[in-house]
């Protein structure tokens, strides 16, 4: 029944109780002879309790009313601003920049690591050299320390350092190393029940992106302060390549949301024989042995999320290995603190 035509009842029938009994005390008497209540009498006493009873309860239905008003209203207001929050906070573009690190104990990285090392401190003097021109190393210092001691270093592509021979696999891995799919969930799993299907019907995704494009080539280099040898890289994923169901359009919907990177070489596809000859194994035993230093997911302009490579789960998936994920945390002061410098 609706409330308000249930409060109009109440009303109504407290007011023709009262009158009735004032009628009933005008035309009868309510007592006998020794003064006590006659029928009559009684009657009126039950009147009066219904009637206060009728006019209480007409009273708490329309507090109540009042109270679901209120609430409803500010439910209405809520979704009004949310919905203004996501239209002023769009996603307009997907770019991730990443670090991430070989694996130290690997022998081939110990090997390449020392001699990189030792390039960098041999043309340490060239290397800081302020006109670029004069370089022909084709090395690049990135960082120094207070004391102009060599914290981080990029060999470039066509640098004679560059990995070769038995390190060759190194430089494969550098070049091709990156998230070719990401995928976006307002409703997190199991990172081992992830599929990459390509797709953002019900149980699937919301959200997600695909690019295999080579326009952004990585950068390979070695951290001495941490003792790492690092790929840097950079990935712009086309709008046209975007699938989205509407459930995650805005900065505001991510939010809680469960993000999966799916990095290159992770997943145990068959491939045919006559194409099998242009897969190095050992790329992709490496690949699957990078860490991430830390990640930064740009939606927008000035609206980036940065992550510390250890928030991340890195786990197996139902068709292969590995897969990078993480559920943000529902308040922007919470994601800001994923990253150790944020």
């Amino acid at each position: 029944m609706d409330n308000d035509f249930l409060i109009v009842v109440l009303k109504i029938a407290g007011a023709v109780v009262a009158g009735g009994l004032g009628i009933l005390g005008v035309l009868t008497n309510v007592r006998n002879s020794d003064g006590r209540l006659n029928r009559w009498g009684i009657s009126v006493l039950i009147g009066i309790i219904l009637s206060s009873l009728l006019a209480l309860l007409g009273f708490i239905f329309e507090g109540y009313k009042a109270k679901s008003d209120v609430a409803s209203q500010l439910a209405r207001t809520e979704k009004l601003l949310n919905e203004l929050n996501r239209n002023r906070q769009p996603i307009t573009q997907l770019e991730i920049v990443f670090w991430a690190k070989f694996p130290k104990e690997h022998p081939i990285v110990k090997s390449y690591f020392a001699k990189l090392s030792k390039a960098v401190n041999d043309n340490l003097e060239e290397l800081l050299e302020v006109d670029f021109n004069k370089r022909e190393v084709n090395l690049e210092i990135t960082a120094t320390g207070l004391q102009g001691e060599v914290i981080s270093a990029e060999v470039k592509r066509d640098s004679p350092h560059w990995p070769d021979k038995e390190e060759e696999v190194l430089g494969k891995v550098a070049l091709s190393f990156g998230f070719t799919h990401v995928f976006f969930r307002k409703v997190p799993i199991k990172p081992e029940s992830f599929f990459p299907l390509h797709s953002v019907e019900p149980g699937y995704h919301d959200w997600m992106a695909t690019e295999y494009s080579s326009d952004n080539p990585n950068r390979l280099g070695l951290n001495h302060e941490k003792n790492s040898l690092e790929i840097r890289g950079r990935t712009t994923y086309k709008k046209e390549l975007w699938t989205t169901n509407g459930h995650i359009t805005s900065i505001p919907d991510l939010f809680g949301a469960q993000i999966f990177l799916l990095p290159s070489q992770s997943q145990d596809l068959e491939i045919p024989e006559r194409w099998a000859k242009y897969f190095d194994p050992k790329v992709k035993e490496l690949s699957r042995q990078i860490e991430l230093e830390w990640v930064s997911l740009r939606f927008s302009q000035g609206r980036e999320i940065w992550i510390d490579g250890d928030k991340f789960n890195k786990t197996g998936f139902r068709s292969g290995y590995p897969v990078f994920s993480i559920i943000l945390p529902t308040t922007e002061e919470e994601i800001f603190k994923l990253h150790s410098k944020g």
